[in-house]
């Protein structure tokens, strides 16, 4: 995963997946509670399904997670 640092300087981790073909705008996906974004969408391939359907997909880690 990548990072960056918000202008508080708290680093925030996510995964941009640019693999599918077109120039839709990405899916943004934000987990829930007490998993990491990877873990909530990757695991049960949310984010394989999503580049099969031609998107996108940015998962973002909420702060303390990933």
């Amino acid at each position: 995963m990548d990072r960056f640092t918000t202008s508080d300087g708290v680093a925030i981790a996510y995964d941009f997946d640019d693999s599918a073909p077109g120039d839709a705008p990405p899916v943004v996906l934000l987990h829930g509670f007490a998993v990491s974004g990877i873990l909530n969408f990757g695991g049960p391939g949310l984010i394989d399904g999503l580049a099969d359907a031609d998107r996108k997909t940015v998962v973002i880690d909420a702060r303390g997670h990933g």
